[in-house]
């Protein structure tokens, strides 16, 4: 697509922004500040999402390297980054750890310092900065997501569906395989972005396949048999 819907992603660190880090009485000052700056010197933003270097993790989950090698392991692609040679998970992936170690039978001591480091986690995430960087791109989403249809058919040159093969013969539109309203920030991805028929947008939407990209692609496989 055009340079205006394609941009590089800026990778900034958390001590760029102004991080109101919360208090929690039930800790020493220590434990609160080794996870306070395991954020601070660890987390990073990519555009307007957050990840943490995973040599940092250890002081957010109260384990061990070991321990976040496992959650590696287990970690969706999309929830992880790689700089170097460097591994960052996502906070949303992390956030998700936390919640589930804290349904386990664990000290009190342990609890507090899980509770608190995701408070930490979301007081980066959540800074006044980011947000506001993400209600200025919902704008822009807003805006120009009801011309991006002539413009991708337009830039493509599209005369068939990209699906079938068929000609669009004027009853063409452009499909998101992942929904706006799931992956807002998907929007205008080349990748997320596919030419069909109106026929086969309407048919799809109504099938029973998962409304993602996963449900697109087996429908697309079965309509292609």
């Amino acid at each position: 697509m055009s340079s205006k819907y394609t941009k590089k992603l800026s990778i900034r660190k958390a001590n760029e922004f102004d991080i109101d880090f919360p208090d929690n009485k039930n800790l020493k000052e220590n434990e609160k500040n080794q996870i306070q700056k395991a954020v601070e010197n660890g987390a990073i933003a990519i555009g307007i999402k957050t990840f943490v270097d995973s040599n940092k993790v250890p002081k957010l989950l109260n384990t061990d390297k070991k321990g976040v090698q496992i959650v590696l392991n287990n970690t969706p692609n999309e929830d992880v980054k790689q700089y170097g040679d460097i591994d960052y998970l996502s906070i949303p992936h992390i956030q998700k750890e936390i919640a589930s170690r804290k349904e386990q039978p664990r000290s009190e001591l342990e609890r507090e310092k899980l509770e608190y480091a995701s408070n930490c986690l979301k007081a980066f995430s959540d800074n006044s900065q980011l947000n506001k960087e993400r209600n200025i791109e919902n704008g822009r989403i807003v805006k120009e997501r009801p011309k991006i249809g002539k413009k991708v058919i337009k830039e493509r040159g599209s005369i068939v569906s990209e699906i079938s093969g068929e000609p669009l013969n004027g009853d063409e539109c452009v499909h998101h395989k992942n929904r706006v309203a799931d992956k807002p920030e998907e929007a205008f991805d080349d990748d997320n972005l596919t030419v069909i028929k109106n026929n086969e947008h309407k048919e799809f939407h109504s099938s029973s396949y998962t409304q993602d990209k996963k449900g697109f692609e087996e429908y697309i496989s079965k309509k292609n048999k």
